[in-house]
């Protein structure tokens, strides 16, 4: 683990998005092969045009979701709370119970099913740990999990028109 650590504080920082871009979507393709899925979310197809589930999809969520459930949990937390100890731990050798509970606010966040709930949290996993490797590099965590969520959701996008397109 720590090898693949500073692995990932070295490699430039398209690199570090590319590849946590191709770990989200892998895990997304494989779980999206199981049986029981179903991640329709048919209100917002109905009552959004293209340009406003571009925007929201690919602009505004990301932003307000990275803040929201990376940015809080495990880059303001550990600042916060910083000399609380809880035992006869302090609070930065909680890093993991933070980046869970980073991607259990994810999944919440997306209730569409309970099998979307569950491929979000694995996702979550991979951007609050992508949060918390990027926050020790120059260019900070925002950014770097901010870029990797847009692009993964843009890449659904565009397979979705295109699928309707071949339909």
């Amino acid at each position: 683990m720590r090898q693949l650590y500073r692995f990932l504080l070295r490699i430039k920082f398209w690199q570090f998005v590319l590849l946590f871009f191709v770990v989200n979507t892998s895990l997304n393709f494989i779980l999206g092969l199981m049986p029981f899925t179903d991640y329709s979310n048919p209100e917002a197809e109905a009552t959004h045009s293209f340009w406003g589930l571009f925007i929201m999809g690919v602009i505004l969520a990301p932003i307000w979701e990275t803040l929201a459930c990376q940015t809080v949990p495990v880059g303001v937390f550990p600042i916060i709370f910083k000399n609380w100890q809880l035992g006869n731990f302090k609070i930065r050798h909680y890093t993991w119970p933070l980046i869970v509970f980073s991607a259990f606010q994810f999944a919440v966040i997306h209730p569409y099913h309970w099998s979307y709930m569950v491929m979000t949290f694995i996702g979550g996993l991979s951007l609050a740990f992508a949060y918390h490797v990027a926050r020790k590099r120059r260019y900070g965590g925002f950014v770097a999990v901010a870029t990797i969520h847009a692009s993964h959701n843009l890449m659904k996008m565009t397979l979705e028109i295109i699928e309707t397109f071949v339909q």
